[in-house]
C-alpha cells in the first residue's frame, strides 16, 4: 500500500476503539427478569444475548478525544 494509503488507514484505526460493553463482539448479555408464577411475587433473572446498544452491533465506537 502507498504511504498515503497507510496514513489514511492509521487515521481510521485511531478514530475507533473496541466497544467496552461487548468487548468488540457486537453482542451483549442482558439480565431479563421473569416471574416465577402468577401466584408468587418472586422470580428469576434469565440471561439473554442481543445486539449491543452501545455500538449498535458494530463492535466499535468512536474514540473520544482526551483534550475535551
Amino acid at each position: 500500500m502507498s504511504k498515503m494509503g497507510n496514513y489514511v488507514v492509521s487515521l481510521q484505526e485511531s478514530a475507533m476503539m473496541p466497544c467496552p460493553d461487548c468487548d468488540g463482539d457486537g453482542v451483549a448479555s442482558f439480565e431479563v427478569p421473569m416471574p416465577h408464577s402468577p401466584s408468587r411475587d418472586i422470580g428469576e433473572l434469565y440471561i439473554e444475548e442481543g445486539t449491543c446498544e452501545t455500538c449498535g452491533g458494530l463492535g466499535e465506537i468512536e474514540r473520544e478525544d482526551e483534550d475535551e
